[in-house]
């Protein structure tokens, strides 16, 4: 990897990623000195071409007690966190890593990447420089592989640069245009949103065009209204341009990502509902509280009715009783309640034939 004549491409993701590390890492810190941060980079390689997708930080353990300036790298948490990332994308391997800096450290960083060359053979070395330069017209950024060049009659370890290209995706262009554009006015949001919008309102304006035809042939097939000859031919013209959509791999696709949807649809009312128990069951807590308890025959404080009374009520009568007997028996906090109440309205539901329960 690494080698002369690669087609070596660096995503944005590893570039905003590195500048986060080096930003979070120097924000909060006392020195004058910027600190810098190292990290691992992963991707995928096909032959000569090395696409260089996502990263991660790396752990800096204590200096070794013969080299206190000589970066030591916590070998257990990189593979961990190696072990982590590839569970989540498998067709990925380590590349190379990362670092900040005015400048290379000749010496410790060909140490640290000597360590890289235990999971990568040859590993590349991207160098990001910090310093901000306004008349700059190239990334502060850095490409690098090592090489074994024979100096003073003796083998010796350097960094040769290599050319890069960076490569990007449609979502990163969104996400690099929102957080890398410059605006005067944040609620303008970038220069993607109009185009978004304009398409959301020519998606609207045709939506409603089709409804108008859709009504039109309704009408003409229940007789309410004349068929024009001309109108429908022009009508059949349209429907002929649209592709056709009635393959079996159109459909599975279709299926899945509409199934993919309503789950989530269906998720998000379940947290929603839940949400709402919650903040029910800890209102009425607070109120039994105030009130001085009760247990299942008692009323609140001792005065109220009792459980026969409470089932004269009506549901909402029941449910009251059913829940300081609940309290008394102490199962009065919030989540015990929100079962309770989901337990109480299949009771009520299915009691009085007013709701289908699950």
């Amino acid at each position: 990897m690494g080698e002369a004549g690669q087609n070596i491409r660096l995503h944005p993701l590893v570039i905003m990623n590195i500048s986060d590390h080096y930003t979070r890492a120097n924000a909060n810190s006392a020195s004058k000195t910027p600190a810098r941060v190292f990290g691992a980079i992963f991707g995928v390689q096909s032959g000569r071409s090395v696409e260089m997708s996502n990263s991660f930080e790396l752990v800096l353990g204590p200096p070794s007690d013969d080299n206190k300036e000589r970066f030591e790298i916590d070998e257990k948490a990189f593979k961990e966190d190696t072990d982590l990332y590839k569970a989540v994308f498998p067709e990925h391997e380590f590349l190379g890593w990362y670092s900040t800096g005015t400048e290379i450290d000749a010496v410790r960083d060909l140490e640290l990447h000597r360590f890289m060359m235990d999971f990568n053979e040859s590993p590349l070395y991207i160098f990001l420089d910090p310093t901000i330069d306004l008349s700059a017209k190239d990334l502060p950024i850095q490409v690098f592989q090592s090489e074994v060049h024979i100096v003073d009659e003796a083998p010796k370890t350097q960094f040769v640069p290599r050319p890069y290209s960076v490569s990007t995706e449609e979502a990163e262009r969104i996400t690099v245009d929102h957080v890398v554009k410059l605006q005067s006015d944040f609620a303008e949001g970038s220069s993607i949103t109009p185009h978004f919008k304009s398409l959301y309102n020519a998606i609207a304006m045709l939506n409603q065009r089709i409804a108008v035809l859709h009504r039109f042939l309704r009408d003409v097939q229940a007789g309410k209204a004349q068929a024009d000859q001309t109108t429908l031919r022009q009508i059949k013209g349209i429907c002929n341009r649209l592709p056709a959509a009635n393959s079996p791999l159109f459909s599975h696709d279709f299926l899945a990502e509409f199934n993919d949807a309503m789950l989530l649809t269906y998720l998000a009312s379940m947290t929603k509902g839940i949400g709402q128990i919650s903040a029910l069951a800890d209102k009425f807590g607070d109120l039994t509280a105030r009130g001085g308890g009760g247990g299942m025959g008692g009323g609140m404080g001792g005065y109220g009715p009792g459980e026969d009374e409470y089932a004269a009520m009506g549901p909402a009568g029941g449910m009251r009783g059913f829940f300081e007997g609940r309290r008394a028996e102490g199962r009065g906090s919030s989540a015990g309640v929100c079962v309770d109440v989901w337990a109480w309205m299949i009771f009520v539901g299915k009691e009085n034939d007013e709701t289908e329960w699950i």
